[in-house]
């Protein structure tokens, strides 16, 4: 989707974050602290990322938290679709 091998590219946060187009930064990440602060029940977007080649793409991702016992999100569960 985004150009890249699995080995390219990791799977944390600020990968993620690294790639957001300029103007979808704030909106996308006011909708990441809602949803972990409960205020959104499942993580729904629709934003830019960047692409290899430099380009962005339009993304809408969907993904849920995983939570450990502590209450504290551990991992993430996500589908992305262009």
């Amino acid at each position: 989707m985004l150009g890249y091998g699995e080995e390219e590219i990791g799977d944390r946060f600020k990968e993620w974050e690294s790639r957001l187009h300029p103007e979808d930064r704030d909106r996308a990440l006011e909708a990441f602290r809602d949803y972990l602060g409960g205020k959104r029940a499942i993580f729904e977007l629709e934003h830019r990322l960047r692409h290899k080649d430099g380009s962005y793409r339009w993304i809408l991702s969907r993904g849920v938290a995983v939570w450990d016992e502590e209450g504290k999100p551990s991992g993430w569960r996500a589908r992305m679709w262009t």
